[in-house]
């Protein structure tokens, strides 16, 4: 096959030969319209990155060098395009590569990418604190009459698709109807994964009125008798539970009921058992009184109690229901100018405002504040030691068994922030499993990490550290990826410490003065920080004469140092 040969901002240039140096155009920008990507889009083989990056399996792909610069505009180093891609993915990029002269790279555009990536992060997060929910208040859950029980709250299987779409730029020239399909799909993502199925199975256990709003409830308490079957079928059509966004917010009211009467009164499995049928008539009991204050306005003992609950709900997830209610609009009749002057308003935006970017930016920003907020709603302060003994355990075993170490070591967290002696009861699994992973390099980010956070609590000291080498050894070696994390980790161990571990100073002190050299202001004063806290706790440990060349023309920040 003949050589495919591309525009470049170097003119017409060869890619195979550009990867094989035969010419000096190796990092000669090749520019394309992201259509390129949708020959793959859709097919489970190709993995498509937020850069515009595509790769089939570990067999090719554009794994460098390719980067959006533009709306609507990907650019490929020209040496890693002839590397990555076969002579027929070549052939086929060919037909959408664009002249340098077509890109105005003055063209505002605004890119997505890293607030989609913390709504989805926040979207699993709340899954986590979802299925811990799930093995706390309700362990029959697996025994639901489903074939295969997805504890998840937002259904995330299909995200892909959404996801393709809401990461791609708009500009000011976005048309309304692009927004529009924006608007659609962001609900599509965030309100319609909500998993209906669950909640309202998790309500029933409690009692199947709890999911229907009052007004349906006084349907239901008025239908006559006597009804021929299609008088019936049509009165039943009106028999609706809440769905989607208005029965989230049910479930995260019931669940802060929940905490009121368990996480007050229950202290261990026995007593939870014995007493968990009760608890449920009584919050039953409450929701009947809710409903008869809503219908009649008849005062109940703790209707201040849900009216606080209700307006705080409401209110943080205020901006889901501004999502939702976007979309209804969208679907309905499109967005008016007073529409969108509306939509501006409401967002805090300038009315005046028709740059569907900034409005889309603004939106996507507020919904992923409010998704933040829900784990928040679901945690729990109810406290049986011996569930968190079988969840860390379980928590171990995907350390050990599994890949995705990240929402592992974020269950373990919050674990811990609950019953901190976690730690020390299973240090001889944690540590036999750090040690068969020395050599995973993300593993050990991951540890250090969470050493990292549990210092933070007093939860560690360097007595600890110390005397645990795989700790030790995580936390130095994770030095050169991340030193500040380190660094803040070491502060903290030392703070917490009545006395300072040998084996803990002798690791650490190299990595104090090698941060207080480096150019970096912030690894300086870290430091620095930590430096002035052992000369506080035992200045023996300091080679002062040292310290003293090394701080030669260096901005002191503390006044242990001020010796130099």
């Amino acid at each position: 096959m003949d050589d495919v040969l591309f525009e470049t901002d170097e003119g017409l240039k060869s890619a195979k030969k550009a990867a094989s140096h035969e010419n000096d155009c190796f990092m000669a920008s090749v520019y394309f319209r992201d259509d390129v990507l949708k020959k793959y889009e859709g097919d489970r083989n190709y993995q498509i990155g937020d850069n515009g990056t595509v790769q089939f399996g570990y067999e090719w792909g554009t794994f460098r060098g390719c980067y959006r610069v533009a709306n609507g505009i990907i650019v490929v180093n020209l040496g890693d395009l002839g590397e990555g891609l076969p002579d027929e993915e070549l052939e086929h990029w060919k037909l959408y590569n664009i002249l340098p002269s077509e890109v105005d790279l003055t063209d505002h555009y605004t890119d997505f990418r890293f607030t989609i990536n913390r709504l989805v992060r926040s979207m699993e997060m709340v899954n986590s604190q979802m299925k811990n929910k799930i093995k706390l208040y309700y362990p029959e859950a697996s025994h639901f009459n489903t074939d295969l029980f997805n504890d998840n709250l937002f259904d995330l299987e299909h995200a892909d698709y959404h996801l393709r779409f809401l990461k791609k730029v708009m500009n000011e020239s976005t048309s309304a109807e692009e927004f529009e399909m924006k608007v659609v799909t962001l609900n599509c993502l965030v309100i319609d994964s909500v998993n209906t199925k669950l909640l309202s199975k998790l309500l029933n256990r409690l009692d199947e009125n709890v999911k229907y709003p009052s007004s349906t409830l006084t349907l239901i308490s008025v239908k006559p008798d006597g009804l021929n079957d299609k008088a019936s079928k049509h009165y039943d059509s009106f028999i609706r539970p809440l769905r989607g966004l208005e029965l989230l917010k049910r479930f995260l009211l019931v669940d802060n009921i929940h905490e009121q009467y368990y996480g007050q009164k229950v202290v261990d499995i026995e007593n939870y058992n014995n007493s968990r049928d009760d608890f449920h008539k009584l919050i039953k009991t409450e929701f009947e009184n809710l409903y008869k204050w809503d219908t009649n306005e008849e005062d109940f003992e703790n209707q201040k109690f849900f009216e606080k609950k209700m307006n705080e709900i409401t209110e943080k997830t205020s901006n889901l229901k501004l999502l939702n209610k976007f979309r209804n609009s969208s679907a309905a009749h499109g967005h008016s100018p007073k529409s969108i002057q509306k939509m501006n308003k409401d967002l805090g935006l300038e009315e005046e405002n028709e740059d569907y970017s900034i409005l889309f930016k603004k939106l996507l920003s507020q919904v992923c504040w409010d998704i933040e907020r829900i784990p928040f709603e679901l945690n729990t302060s109810i406290l049986i030691k011996e569930y968190y003994d079988d969840w860390f355990n379980d928590a171990l075993r995907e350390l050990e068994t599994g890949k995705n170490y990240s929402s592992t070591f974020d269950d373990m967290l919050l674990y811990l922030g609950y019953v901190p002696e976690l730690l020390s009861e299973f240090e001889e699994q944690l540590s036999k499993i750090a040690e068969d992973k020395k050599s995973d390099e993300e593993f050990r980010h991951g540890l250090a990490n969470l050493i990292e956070k549990i210092s933070h609590h007093g939860g560690l000291n360097s007595q600890t550290i110390g005397d645990a080498p795989v700790y030790l050894d995580c936390l130095v070696s994770n030095y050169e990826k991340n030193p500040l994390v380190t660094l803040s980790a070491c502060y903290n161990l030392i703070l917490y410490s009545n006395e300072l571990n040998d084996k803990f100073i002798e690791e650490i002190y190299p990595l104090l003065k090698k941060s207080i050299i480096a150019a970096n202001e912030n690894e300086d004063y870290f430091s620095q920080s930590v430096l002035a806290l052992v000369i506080k706790k035992d200045i023996s440990r300091i080679n002062i004469e040292e310290i003293k060349s090394i701080l030669v023309g260096k901005e002191i920040y503390f006044d242990e140092l001020w010796f130099t």
